[in-house]
């Protein structure tokens, strides 16, 4: 009977055990911008420094919202993340609205804040056989981005 109690303990206080600590939440993580340091640290740890792959950060010109490439543990997909500052306080990332089907990456602000550029191999020109990288951009509008449009073919050949 012992034994039997045991079998139901264990893997309730292992599970237990696994709980993150009330000093690592998201609550309490902070992105750090502004300031440099002597030694390597993390990079907004719990936010954007996981235990995923996470490449290619843009930081708008205002240092209000960080866009950052995110990727899984073996790299076959990649999507545009973006997080958001209000009144100082970094909220939750969230993969953009038009990213995560196909592979985009490497973001950069451009025109205050207002357009970002990006690399995808999104299907281009209305050509489905092409799977290659090309430019893209979006642009800001009060409700989030738009659609994202390729740059001109003498840009993506």
């Amino acid at each position: 009977m012992r034994h039997k109690s045991l079998f139901y303990w264990i893997p309730l206080v292992l599970l237990l055990s696994c709980q993150p600590n009330k000093n690592d939440t998201k609550t309490n993580a902070t992105i750090d911008i502004q300031s440099t340091t002597d030694v390597l640290t993390l990079f907004g740890e719990h936010i954007i420094s996981t235990p995923l792959y996470e490449r290619d950060i843009a930081i708008h010109p205002q240092g209000v919202e960080i866009i950052y490439t995110l990727g899984d543990y073996k790299q076959t997909k990649r999507a545009l993340v973006i997080v958001t500052a209000t009144d100082g306080i970094w909220g939750s990332p969230e993969i953009m609205d038009f990213s995560g089907k196909h592979q985009d990456i490497e973001p950069f602000y451009a025109n205050n804040g207002n357009r970002l550029f990006f690399a995808s191999n999104r299907p281009i020109y209305n050509d489905s056989t092409r799977n290659d990288y090309n430019i893209w951009f979006s642009d800001r509008i009060e409700k989030g981005w738009t659609a994202p449009k390729a740059l001109d073919s003498i840009i993506n050949t």
